[in-house]
């Protein structure tokens, strides 16, 4: 079984065909023209596409982390905001809860 390539091989050439390393040099050329054809065609009318279409991507993508970001920075400011007026809170809530024992003392 391992031989019958290399059998196959040797029967196709006696008969007058190439061997498995002929290289058909007609098809060569030809394929290579397709070849190069296919690439001057896919860089005239698909490549400028997908540059075009991965740019604005990427610009969008740009763009919403930009926004996250200043999103973010705002909210940072909010609950710091927020934390200081809990903060000023509880000392206004200390405040008159001291006010008021001051006051209760003589009741008592």
């Amino acid at each position: 079984m391992i031989a019958a390539p290399s059998l196959l091989s040797a029967q196709h050439e006696s008969e007058g065909g190439g061997g498995l390393y002929d290289i058909n040099t007609g098809l060569s050329v030809w394929t290579l023209i397709v070849f190069v054809s296919l690439l001057f065609i896919l860089k005239k009318f698909a490549w400028g596409p997908i540059v075009d279409a991965v740019d604005g991507r990427e610009k969008g993508i740009q763009t919403a982390i930009d926004s996250a970001a200043e999103l973010n920075a705002e909210a940072e400011k909010l609950l710091e905001e927020h934390r200081e007026q809990m903060a000023d809170a509880r000392r206004q809530a200390s405040e008159i809860l001291a006010q008021a024992q001051v006051a209760g003392e003589p009741v008592r």
